[in-house]
C-alpha cells in the first residue's frame, strides 16, 4: 500500500479529472478496490468501470485483478496491523494537539459506521438479545476486550450472558448449553482468530442465532452469521476500529435496556465474600 500510494502521488498531476476521483477513492477507501468488483467501485465512485480499469493500468497493472491481488496481499497481511495503524495516522502527522485529531478521527469513524448499520438489522438484533435464552459472546486478542465489556453489560441488563474461552476447562460446557434459542456474538476482526470461526461453524450447525461484528463483508465469520454489523474503515487497522466497536455495542446496550422495560430483572452485581461495599 505505501508503494500504491506512492505511485497515485507521482501519477496524480496527469491522471484524467476521472481517473483523479478514482485515486482519491484509493487513498480513503482501499478495502473497496481490494473487495469489489471494478463495476461496483466505478458505482461508488460515480464513474465508469472502463474508467477504473484505466486507473489500474496507469499505475502499470495489466488487469484489475492484478492490481486487486497486490492490494489484498497488503491488507491482509497478517504482519501489518501496526503498519495499519500507522497508514491511518499519516494525514495528522506530528501536529500541536495530537491527541485532538486522533479523537477527532475516531469521531469521524464513528460517523462512518453508524452510517452503514442497517435499521432493521439492528432491530431484529435487539429483539433476538432480549427473547435469547442464554448469550454466548467470543472475541480473542484484540477483540476480547470488546467480547468482555458487552457480556458484563448485557448480564446486568437481562442475565444469561458469558464468555467463551477455548483454553477453559468449561468451555466445552458453553457450547453444550447452548440452544435454537440462544444466541452467539461473534467478535471477528483482521487476523480473524480460527477459535472464533470454529465456534461459529459448530453453534450454527446447532441452530443458535449468530451476530457477527466484524471489518468485511469477506471476512470469514460472514459464513456462518445471520446478522453481519460491518465496522468497515478504509484501513483493515483493527486498532481504529474498537472504538466505533464500542460505540456500537453501546448503542444495542441502551436499546437493549430501553425496551426491555420490566421484561427482564436487571442483575446487579453482588459480593458474598466482603461485608464492605463494592463501590463509593
Amino acid at each position: 500500500m505505501v508503494d500504491i500510494n506512492q505511485k497515485v502521488s507521482n501519477l496524480y498531476p496527469k491522471l484524467t479529472k476521472r481517473m483523479k476521483l478514482a485515486a482519491e477513492y484509493l487513498l480513503h477507501n482501499p478495502l473497496s478496490f481490494a473487495t469489489k468488483t471494478a463495476e461496483k467501485v466505478a458505482e461508488e465512485i460515480g464513474i465508469s468501470e472502463t474508467t477504473v480499469i484505466r486507473f489500474c493500468n496507469e499505475l502499470g497493472y495489466k488487469r484489475y485483478g492484478d492490481f486487486q491481488s497486490e492490494l489484498r496481499e497488503f491488507l491482509y497481511d497478517a504482519s501489518n496491523p501496526i503498519q495499519h495503524f500507522r497508514e491511518s495516522k499519516k494525514d495528522i502527522g506530528d501536529v500541536p494537539l495530537f491527541h485532538q485529531q486522533v479523537m477527532y478521527k475516531d469521531i469521524e469513524n464513528i460517523q462512518r459506521v453508524a452510517e452503514q448499520i442497517s435499521e432493521s438489522d439492528f432491530n431484529k438484533a435487539i429483539e433476538k438479545l432480549l427473547e435469547a435464552d442464554r448469550i454466548l459472546h467470543a472475541g480473542l486478542y484484540q477483540t476480547g476486550i470488546l467480547a468482555e465489556w458487552f457480556s458484563y453489560n448485557l448480564e446486568i441488563i437481562r442475565g444469561n450472558s458469558r464468555v467463551f474461552r477455548p483454553d477453559t476447562i468449561d468451555a466445552a460446557i458453553r457450547i453444550n448449553e447452548m440452544t435454537t434459542e440462544s444466541v452467539l456474538v461473534a467478535f471477528s476482526f483482521h487476523r480473524y482468530a480460527l477459535d472464533t470461526l470454529w465456534l461459529a461453524e459448530e453453534l450454527k450447525e446447532k441452530g443458535v442465532f449468530i451476530i457477527g461484528i466484524t471489518d468485511s463483508d469477506m471476512a470469514p465469520i460472514s459464513e456462518f452469521a445471520d446478522i453481519l454489523f460491518k465496522i468497515e474503515l478504509p484501513l483493515l487497522s483493527t486498532l481504529d476500529a474498537i472504538p466505533p466497536t464500542f460505540s456500537l455495542l453501546n448503542a444495542i446496550s441502551a436499546a437493549l435496556t430501553v425496551r426491555a422495560g420490566n421484561r427482564n430483572k436487571p442483575v446487579i452485581p453482588s459480593s458474598t465474600y466482603r461485608k464492605k461495599k463494592q463501590f463509593l
